[in-house]
């Protein structure tokens, strides 16, 4: 018989006191950690939740507020939406700008944001950096606390 799913999950954990993460040890799926059992795979970031603070159902999802994928800290997690989860990400890897929701455009450079389901042009500016003024002052306005720079 195999230990308990609360002490098994602990074992797994690497506690980081700088960034306060308690870091996934064990297998993981696409970044996140999966933990077994009675032969069903769990998630180690909402079995944290649960075990922590309630049961969620399988619709709700939990944006890691440190953007650690590894981390399963209930308190770096926040219940969201699907929309304020995808708010919560950092730059494109492809991304030529260095900031998020800023991309060249015919020798510009074009701000652009997604929110409620629809993308809104900010414009386009001579550099960069004026571009991604106008992204943070629209993902404040528009993700408020899920608002993400990049």
């Amino acid at each position: 018989m195999s230990q308990p799913l609360k002490k098994r999950f602990e074992a797994k954990i690497s506690y980081e006191p700088m960034s306060g993460c308690w870091l996934w040890t064990g297998a993981t799926r696409q970044g996140y950690g999966a933990i077994k059992e009675v032969g069903k795979q769990l998630i180690a970031h909402r079995l944290s939740w649960t075990l922590v603070k309630d049961p969620i159902s399988d619709e709700v999802e939990l944006d890691h507020i440190c953007r650690n994928r590894a981390c399963v800290n209930p308190e770096h997690l926040r219940l969201a939406t699907g929309s304020q989860n995808q708010w919560n990400t950092v730059k494109r890897r492809d991304n030529v700008s260095g900031f998020k929701g800023v991309e060249l455009f015919e020798g510009k450079w074009r701000a652009r944001i997604q929110a409620h389901g629809r993308r809104y042009s900010l414009g386009l500016f001579d550099s960069p950096e004026l571009a991604h003024a106008a992204y943070r002052e629209a993902a404040i306005r528009l993700h408020s606390g899920f608002a993400n720079f990049g």
